[in-house]
Formats: C-alpha cells, structure tokens, sequence
C-alpha cells in the first residue's frame, strides 16, 4: 500500500507536493528526507538540492566528530543527492566539495577533526559590543556603501544553521537618497527569506533566521551602524513580498533588518534581573 501511495504522489504536480509538506511540517514531522522521495529528479532544483547534501553530509560530519551516531540512511541519501548534483551538472561549489569528502571520510572511517585553534577574540570586547546594540529607528540621511553592506551580509552567513542546511536568502533594498534628515526611513532594508522546502521541523527555519538577523545586529552595531530588527512573518502579505522580490512560492520573509547610520543614540531599555529568567540545575 505505502509503495502504491509513493507512485501516486509522484505523480502528482509539485504544488500538490508542497501542500503535503506543509502538512507534514505543521505536525512536526520529523523525517527530513521523507518527502523529498515524493519528489521526480527533474523536480530537484539545485538550491534544494544543496540543501539536502549539506543536510546529509552534517549528519555525517558529527558522526565522523563523535558528536551523534553514525548514520547510514544518510550516507546512502547523500550518495543518491550528489549523483544526482553531477547528473544535472551543477556547479560544483565549496560545500559540496566539503559534503564529497565528508562522504569519503565517513566512508573510510575517519577520525575526528584538529583540536581547537587559539582564538584571538577579545572576550570584554565581545561583551561590550554585546551591551551596546540597541533597536535604531531614526536614521540620517546619508548612504551605506554596498561594500559595507556585503560586510554585513557576510557575518549573518557565517550564523549556524540547523544541519547546515544555509537555505537563506537576504534581499538587499536601498533606498533613494532625497527625503530630509533623521527620518525613520532607513537607507537600506534587508529581508531575510529562507526556502522552507529544507524543513520538517515546525520551528527550525525561524530559528536559522534569528541566528542571522542577530550576527547583522551585532556586526552593524561593531561597524558604528544603527539597525533594527522588524517582524515580517504572518504579519506581512507574503504572496506580496514574494512577487515583489521575485521569490518562488516556497520561500518565506522571516525578517527584515532597517540598516542606515544612526540619527540618535537610544537609551538603553531596563533589563530583568538574571535570577528572574535564569534556573541553575546541578552547579
């Protein structure tokens, strides 16, 4: 019966295919590579599909590191995604280079990675930059390079990522220069989109895109630059958003970072006390 459900689905047109993931995710189904055998292989584009080899190719890694149980369904899953990358011909990018020998070094048994390299952070300087990030909402009327943009950009995608599966994307709008001084539009906007194809777990995509939105926060601030981070999510038309940015139907606007240099410096909101949001267990 389940093998004569597979060949039905199969057959049917890929929008059928996301309704029943959506449906799967919303329960909180936990297998990630279940749906994708729903999927044809010309239904396999290369943005999910290099999801799906950093997925499979992070589960081996921590068994290579020790850090979960060896994993042979996703050893066989990876094989089958990369032959597929090479049959479609797909650029061959550094993470899928890194998920190849993953895959080798599982394969042959491979022991864990070097020890720790020094670290030459400087862990007051961390803190203070930590403390000093506030939610700037009035910005001058001054342009932010694209440069420094791309700067930002890159320390949201060094954020982690659950099993590695890195399917954002960050839309960058820039807005004309022209209207006066220290009004709260900001000079640049960036929407932070994930591709929700990757997921089964109900809450793990908004996580990913709260890991980025808050290394842009922190890397804006350590820049001198003010940012603040809005809610877009349900509280947006994403049908919208989607046809605006050009957006397949399964990509998601989780975020939206206001980025421009600060017209004023916020005053900093009172915090709980620690002991009232912290229960120590065992120390």
């Amino acid at each position: 019966m389940k093998t004569i459900i597979k060949k039905l689905i199969i057959l049917c047109p890929l929008s059928l295919k996301l309704f029943v993931w959506r449906f799967l995710r919303s329960i909180n189904y936990r297998d990630r590579n279940a749906v994708f055998f729903f999927l044809k292989n010309s239904e396999f584009d290369s943005d999910l599909l290099s999801t799906l080899i950093r997925m499979n190719a992070s589960v081996l890694n921590k068994a290579i590191n020790k850090t979960a149980p060896a994993s042979g369904a996703s050893a066989d899953n990876l094989k089958k995604y990369l032959a597929l990358w090479e049959e479609n011909s797909f650029l061959k990018t550094p993470d899928i280079e890194w998920s190849e020998k993953t895959l080798k070094d599982f394969a042959a048994g491979a022991a864990a990675g070097t020890a720790p390299s020094q670290r030459e952070a400087n862990p007051q300087a961390v803190l203070n930059n930590l403390l000093s990030r506030r939610s700037v909402r009035l910005f001058k009327n001054s342009d932010v390079s694209k440069d420094v943009v791309e700067k930002i950009i890159e320390a949201g995608r060094w954020a982690p990522s659950s099993c590695n599966r890195q399917t954002w994307k960050i839309i960058a709008v820039k807005r004309p220069l022209g209207v006066k001084p220290d009004s709260p539009a900001a000079p640049v906007s960036l929407y932070v989109c994930l591709d929700e194809r990757g997921y089964t777990e109900k809450y793990a995509p908004a996580m990913d895109a709260a890991a980025i939105v808050e290394n842009m926060l922190l890397y804006a601030n350590a820049l001198g630059l003010g940012a603040c981070w809005i809610y877009q999510a349900d509280s947006v038309n994403q049908n919208s958003l989607r046809r605006r940015f050009e957006l397949p139907e399964y990509f998601y606007v989780y975020s939206l970072v206001l980025l421009g240099h600060p017209a004023a410096e916020p005053a900093a909101p009172e915090k709980k006390r620690l002991r009232e949001n912290v229960k120590f267990i065992g120390f």
